[in-house]
């Protein structure tokens, strides 16, 4: 069994922190790429991106798109105008199934709202069509766009500043704040692991989401040095009916799991809620982390321990960066934190 790799990137971190102070990397120089990072100090890739994400939030280095991350200060750009009070903000949403945000996309629109408020911005809700009819008046009549969720090439031609809100891992040529699904998996996994499960379910997301492949890439990469670890991948939709039917699905093909990892809070109540009806006690007989910390999971029996994503902060973020989309790298990332409560438990011995 390997080492626990959760905090290498300082290691990567200070290494080449300490190059560039020694001269070793000169201003303007292109460091390593990932790949050759993550070979040079033997770590994989999202470890070696969040050290560099380290150095750039240190103001060490800066990152042009398509070719590379430099020493020193990133070429002088125009200061951009601060939006005068009482400009109109457009929100987009393209995650929306059906009529329902869900839960956690619930929450980061009533922290935008409360972030552009604050700066007396109005805000102004659109639609897909609206986005694709770029002659409307609703789109002329825009300040600035927030767009959160994907977006094709076709969404992405604005004349006004445009920040994109990714929760997911996406390519976009629009500044863009995204979350790090894959963090949020490892820490998933390693805090099963770390509990003594060795027996564990996932129960993912729809499938053509990036951020479902990504979450479930971090927490493999959280148990991949544990033999005796074993998975098994379940179906759910994010939403609460596909965590009923995946607890029931799990108790009939895997009914040995000790702990489910579920993609979302909405999955992790409905797989408490079937578990429940099936007479199975959270956490006694099995443990469940969710991801989000949205509301809801603090009214759940147990409350439920999971990957936090804070609204607040990729809400002052995105509103920052309306005011100045010179500050803005050309990818923000936003990491993830644990939250503990009481849905898993230690297995004992």
């Amino acid at each position: 069994m390997k080492h626990d790799t959760t905090f290498l990137y300082k290691k990567v971190y200070k290494s080449l922190r300490f190059d560039i102070e020694q001269g070793n990397y000169k201003n303007g120089d292109r460091l390593p790429s990932l790949d050759q990072l993550s070979k040079t100090f033997q770590v994989n890739r999202l470890t070696a991106r969040r050290a560099i994400d380290e150095l750039k939030e240190q103001g060490l280095v800066y990152a042009l798109p398509a070719k590379g991350t430099f020493v020193g200060k990133a070429p002088h750009t125009a200061a951009a105008q601060i939006l005068p009070q009482e400009s109109t903000i457009g929100i987009f949403f393209t995650v929306i199934q059906g009529n329902d945000l869900g839960y956690y996309y619930m929450e980061l629109l009533d922290a935008i709202r409360t972030e552009l408020a604050s700066q007396q911005l109005n805000v102004k809700l659109l639609t897909q069509l609206d986005l694709k009819q770029s002659h409307s008046h609703e789109i002329k009549g825009l300040n600035a766009i927030l767009i959160v969720g994907p977006c094709d090439d076709l969404l992405e031609d604005y004349c006004c500043p445009a920040i994109h809100i990714v929760p997911q891992s996406q390519s976009s040529r629009l500044p863009a704040i995204e979350i790090d699904n894959c963090q949020g998996g490892f820490m998933a996994g390693r805090h099963l692991i770390n509990l003594g499960h060795r027996n564990l379910a996932v129960i993912q997301g729809d499938t053509d989401q990036p951020c479902t492949a990504e979450r479930l890439r971090g927490f493999k990469l959280a148990i991949q040095d544990y033999d005796d670890a074993k998975l098994q991948v379940f179906d759910g939709l994010y939403n609460v009916e596909s965590g009923i039917a995946a607890s029931e699905q799990i108790m009939k093909e895997a009914a040995d799991v000790t702990a489910i990892f579920a993609m979302n809070d909405e999955m992790a109540a409905g797989a408490i809620q079937g578990f429940t009806r099936q007479g199975i006690s959270v956490p006694e007989k099995i443990s469940v982390i969710g991801f989000d910390n949205s509301k809801i999971t603090t009214m759940l029996s147990p409350p439920l321990t999971t990957i936090g994503i804070s609204t607040s902060e990729i809400a002052k973020i995105a509103v920052h960066h309306l005011h100045r989309p010179s500050d803005l790298r050309y990818k923000t990332l936003v990491y993830p934190n644990l939250v503990i409560r009481d849905s898993c438990k230690k297995l004992t011995d």
